[in-house]
């Protein structure tokens, strides 16, 4: 995350071709305050490739986490991972 407010990071998995994303996580890792953040979640959940909103009948394929920097505080040191669960059909 950038040391300024009103910052964005995000980070997505994608499945492999031919596969559908069934659930998903993320890790955030704050280390320079590993005990406390006060970040927000601006979104995690199944997102189509690319990305576009999720429609009736879109197939979801990789799995998004979105957070936000509420005031600048962070420091180049956090880390966004994203996790996705997938399966054939």
């Amino acid at each position: 995350m950038a040391p300024f407010p009103n910052h964005y990071i995000a980070a997505s998995a994608n499945c492999n071709e031919g596969e559908r994303a069934t659930g998903g996580g993320f890790l955030f890792t704050n280390e320079s305050a590993p005990q406390s953040s006060d970040d927000v979640v601006n979104y995690a959940g199944p997102a189509p490739t690319p990305p576009t909103p999720i429609t009736g009948g879109t197939v979801p394929t990789r799995w998004v986490a979105q957070l936000y920097d509420v005031n600048g505080d962070d420091t180049a040191n956090n880390t966004v991972v994203a996790y996705v669960v997938c399966a054939a059909p």
